[in-house]
C-alpha cells in the first residue's frame, strides 16, 4: 500500500526570556542596605559622566512622601545612551569601556544595579538630561513604579523619553529627582548620608577635581570640621607604597614633615619562610597607604594645643578615624567604617599598645588607581570580591605596619640606652663634683659632710635595691605565667588518667568479691594514680620554686651552678616531653652579679618556647625525631655567652620581631617569654640575640653576661 502523505512541519516560532517585575524590587531595593549607598550609586554615575560637581537637596523628607534631587554638570546622555546604557540592568556602557566620556577618569559606577536601588527609593522618578554634544536640547524620561506592579514582566512597561529645549541658561548635565517617599528619614539618616557624601572622596586630598555636596546643615558641619585638620598634630605619618612592579617602599615623618625613618622593598615584605631574604613583590595595582598617627594624651596636647582642642581633635578622629579605600578616586564601602576594622589594626595594638596605631587614635587611606580592574566590587557595592590581589593588599598593609613599629622599636630602645646612658655619666660626673667640692672644705667639716653623703648613698642604695626587687619579682611572675601556661598541657593527660583510674577503683570497691577477684588490676590503678600525682606535683613544684624569696637576692653566683639548678627545676617536665637537654661548659668557674631569678627567668623561657615548638612540629605530623637542646658556654676576659641551640623547626617569624610582647609562634603562645628574656638580660647589662636555625638546625639563642671580677 502507498504511504500516507506527511503532515506538513509547524515552522519554529522565536522567543525570548522574561523577566518578572518582581527582579526589580530584587535587584534595587534588596541589594540597597540603606538609602544613602543608593545615593552615592547615582553621584558615582556623575563621576563617571565628567561632573566636575554634584549636587544633593533632600526636600521635605522627615515626613513621608519627600523627595530628593541630584543636580551634576556632566556629559549627559543622548536618547542612544539612555536606551543602551542607563536602562539597562546588569550591564551598561561602563562595562564595556574603562574610561569616562572625555578619557580622564576611570570608571567606577556599577553596572545598573546601584542605579536601579536608588531610584526605587521613591514611587516616582523624573530625569532631565542635556547631552554636551547637543547643546539646547535636553531630554525627558519619567518613571512610575506603580506601573509595573499592575505587569506581569518588565517589557510590558513602555517608557517614553521625550525631547525638549532646554532652558536658555542651563549648561549639559543631569537632573533626577525621586519623589513620593514611602517613609521618612530621621536626623541621623540625614546625617549618615552628610558624612558618605563628603567621604565620597578623599577629603584630605589636594587633589579635588569632583565635588559632591548636600544642600543640608549637617553636610555644612562636616565640611568645616574636615578642613579644620589636626594633621599637624599627628605624632606619626606613614606613607607606604607599591609601584608598577610591585615593589615596596615606605617612609615615616613627623608631622612637620621631617623624615624620621625609611624603608625599602626588603625591609617591608617578609615572608614566614625558610629561605633567607626572601622578600616576595606584592601582586597589586600600584597603591598609596597613607596613614596619621595620635598621641590622644593631656601630656602630647598640653605642648602643642591648648588642653580644651583636645576634645575637638578627638571629635575629628571620631568622624574620620580609621583607614578607608578609595578605588579609581571614589570611596568603597565599608572600609574604614567604625566597626569595619579592615587592617585589623585593634588586634595588633592590643598586642603591643605603645608602638601601634589603632582605629581610635588614627585616620588614614589607602588609594588605587586599578587601570586594569583587578579589584571587583561585590554585587551589593559593600566590598570588593575576595581575590588574590586583595589578599596581597593586605598583605601589604599589615607588613608596612609591621615594618614601622619595628623602627619604631628600635627607636624607643635607642633612645632608651642613650637616657640610660646619659644618666650613667651625669652620675658619675656629680659623684665626682661633690668629691671635688668636699675636699676644698676644712678638716672637721669633711668628716661630717663625708658622713651625710655616705648615709645619703646608702639609702639610695636600699631605694634602688628595693625597686630593683620589685622588678625582679615581676619578672620571676611573667615567667611563673608562661611557664604555668606551659605545664597546663602536660597536667592534663595525668589528670584524665587520675580520673579513669579511680572510677576503675570505685567500681570495684562496690563488690568486694570482683575487688579480690581483681586484685592485681587495682594495684596497678593505684600505683598509675601515685605516679600521675607525683608528675602533676613535680609541675607545680616547678612554679612554686621560681618564686623563692632567695632567689630573688643580689649577689655573685656561679653561672654554670646557675644553668644546672635551673635544667634540675626542669628535669620532670623535659623528663615527660622525651627532652634530652646536654651542656658542654667552658672551663674555670665564670661568676656573674645577679639574681638566681634571673637567670632561671631567662633560661625558664628560653627552655619552655624550645618544648612548645618541638610540640607544636610533633602536632604537625612530624614524628620520630629525638629531641636535643644544647646549653653551651664560653667565657672572654670581661664577659659569659650562653648559647642554647635545639632541634626543632626553628623561628618562624622576623628574628626582630620575636622580642616584642604578643608576638608568639605557637598555637596557645603568650607572646611574653622573649620579652621578658630581653629585658631581664638588659637589666642585667648585657645582650641578647637569637638566629632563626642554629648549631642544630633549630632555634639559637646567645645571652652575653658581663663578669663579677
Amino acid at each position: 500500500m502507498p504511504k500516507p502523505p506527511a503532515k506538513p512541519s509547524t515552522p519554529p516560532t522565536s522567543e525570548r526570556l522574561r523577566f518578572s517585575t518582581a527582579v526589580l524590587r530584587l535587584l534595587g531595593e534588596e541589594l540597597n542596605p540603606s538609602p544613602d549607598q543608593g545615593i552615592l550609586e547615582l553621584i558615582k554615575n556623575s563621576y563617571d559622566a565628567d561632573a566636575t560637581k554634584c549636587s544633593v537637596e533632600l526636600k521635605g523628607v522627615h515626613i513621608k512622601g519627600g523627595a530628593i534631587k541630584l543636580v551634576d554638570d556632566g556629559a549627559g546622555m543622548t536618547p542612544s545612551e539612555i536606551r543602551n546604557g542607563w536602562l539597562i540592568v546588569g550591564d551598561s556602557m561602563k562595562s564595556r569601556r574603562e574610561k569616562s566620556p572625555s578619557g580622564r577618569r576611570f570608571l567606577v559606577g556599577s553596572k545598573g544595579l546601584g542605579r536601579l536601588g536608588a531610584l526605587r527609593l521613591g514611587r516616582k522618578v523624573k530625569m532631565i538630561t542635556r547631552p554636551k554634544s547637543e547643546p539646547g536640547v535636553q531630554y525627558r524620561m519619567e518613571i512610575d513604579w506603580a506601573s509595573f506592579e499592575h505587569a506581569r514582566v518588565v517589557e510590558d512597561v513602555v517608557l517614553h523619553v521625550s525631547r525638549e529645549v532646554a532652558p536658555k541658561a542651563a549648561g549639559h548635565g543631569t537632573e533626577i529627582t525621586i519623589s513620593e517617599l514611602p517613609l521618612s528619614w530621621s536626623k541621623e539618616d540625614i546625617k549618615r548620608l552628610a558624612r558618605s557624601i563628603l567621604l565620597l572622596r578623599d577629603p584630605f586630598s589636594d587633589s579635588q577635581g569632583f565635588q559632591a555636596t548636600l544642600k543640608a546643615e549637617e553636610f555644612s558641619e562636616l565640611e568645616t570640621l574636615a578642613r579644620e585638620g589636626y594633621f599637624r598634630e599627628c605624632e606619626y605619618h606613614l606613607i607606604a607604597k607599591v609601584d608598577g612592579e610591585g615593589n615596596a617602599s615606605a617612609e615615616v615623618l613627623t608631622a612637620g614633615g621631617k623624615r624620621l625613618f625609611g624603608g625599602k622593598h626588603c625591609d617591608i615584605s617578609v615572608e614566614n619562610d625558610d629561605e633567607k631574604n626572601f622578600h616576595p613583590l606584592y601582586r597589586v595595582p600600584p597603591l598609596t597607604f597613607e596613614l596619621w598617627e595620635f598621641k590622644l594624651s593631656g601630656e602630647w596636647f598640653a605642648a602643642s594645643l591648648k588642653q580644651k582642642e583636645l576634645k575637638a581633635v578627638k571629635q575629628w578622629l571620631g568622624q574620620f578615624g580609621g583607614v578607608r579605600l578609595y578605588h579609581r578616586g571614589v570611596r568603597v564601602w565599608p572600609y574604614g567604617e567604625s566597626k569595619n576594622d579592615w587592617l585589623d589594626m585593634n588586634l595588633r595594638r592590643s598586642q603591643h599598645q605603645e608602638l601601634r596605631p589603632s582605629t581610635n587614635n588614627s585616620l588614614g587611606c589607602v588609594r588605587i588607581d586599578d587601570p586594569s580592574g583587578v579589584f571587583q566590587l561585590k554585587t551589593d557595592r559593600l566590598g570588593f570580591v575576595e581575590s588574590v590581589a586583595l589578599e596581597e593588599l593586605r598583605r601589604f598593609t599589615g607588613e608596612a605596619l609591621d615594618w614601622m613599629a619595628r623602627e619604631r622599636r628600635k627607636e624607643r630602645d635607642k633612645r632608651k640606652k642613650a637616657a640610660e646612658d646619659l644618666v650613667r655619666k651625669e652620675k658619675q660626673d656629680a659623684e665626682k663634683n661633690v668629691e671635688s667640692v668636699i675636699e676644698q672644705l676644712p678638716a672637721a667639716q669633711r668628716r661630717d659632710v663625708q658622713k651625710a653623703v655616705a648615709k645619703l648613698q646608702s639609702v639610695h642604695a636600699a631605694e634602688v635595691e628595693l625597686k630593683n626587687a620589685s622588678a625582679q619579682l615581676f619578672f620571676t611572675l611573667g615567667t611563673v605565667g608562661t611557664t604555668a601556661a606551659a605545664f597546663a598541657h602536660q597536667t592534663k593527660q595525668p589528670i584524665e588518667g587520675i580520673v579513669t583510674d579511680a572510677k576503675t577503683l570505685q567500681s570495684y570497691l562496690r563488690d568486694p568479691k570482683e575487688l579480690a577477684l581483681f586484685r592485681e588490676e587495682s594495684s596497678a590503678a593505684a600505683a598509675r594514680i601515685l605516679s600521675e600525682a607525683d608528675a602533676i606535683y613535680s609541675f607545680s613544684n616547678v612554679t612554686l620554686r621560681l618564686l623563692e624569696h632567695e632567689k630573688r637576692q643580689l649577689k655573685s653566683h656561679s653561672i654554670h651552678e646557675l644553668i644546672n639548678n635551673t635544667v634540675a627545676l626542669l628535669d620532670p617536665y623535659l623528663l615527660a616531653r622525651k627532652t634530652a637537654v646536654k651542656r658542654d661548659f667552658d672551663e674555670g668557674t665564670p661568676m656573674v652579679w645577679c639574681r638566681p631569678a634571673a637567670i632561671e627567668a631567662i633560661l625558664t623561657n628560653i627552655l619552655v618556647n624550645a618544648l612548645q615548638a618541638f610540640e607544636a612540629r610533633a602536632k604537625s605530623g612530624v614524628v620520630g625525631v629525638q629531641r636535643k637542646i644544647l646549653i653551651q658556654t664560653e667565657t672572654t676576659e670581661h664577659a659569659v655567652s650562653i648559647m642554647i641551640h635545639d632541634n626543632g623547626p626553628g623561628i618562624s617569624l622576623a628574628v626582630d620581631e620575636i622580642w616584642h610582647a604578643g608576638k608568639t609562634t605557637t598555637e596557645k603562645g603568650t607572646g611574653l617569654g622573649l620579652a621578658i628574656v630581653k629585658d631581664v638580660v638588659e637589666e642585667l647589662r648585657g645582650n641578647v640575640k637569637a638566629e632563626a636555625h642554629g648549631e642544630l638546625g633549630g632555634a639559637s639563642f646567645t645571652i652575653t653576661l658581663p663578669l663579677k671580677i
